[in-house]
């Protein structure tokens, strides 16, 4: 029985945390995640609610910043 736990625990783990190549927040890992962990739950019998919340994933680029005509970066 322990052995079996640590297994699904390691097996948990490294679904959640081996997501590749990030879980930042809006991203196609961190939505994966969610996914999976939902799928968990709800296979123990539990109702998850999941709230939208509406974040984009990041792009790598040049960025600028412009105050009252004086730009920075």
């Amino acid at each position: 029985m322990v052995v079996d736990i640590l297994g699904k625990s390691l097996v948990y783990l490294d679904a959640l945390c081996g997501v590749k190549p990030s879980r930042r927040t809006g991203s196609v890992g961190n939505r994966a995640a969610t996914d999976f962990f939902v799928g968990v739950v709800e296979s123990w019998g539990y109702i998850v609610d999941l709230v939208d919340f509406p974040c984009f994933d990041y792009e790598v680029g040049e960025v600028s910043l412009t105050c009252l005509g004086e730009g920075f970066g």
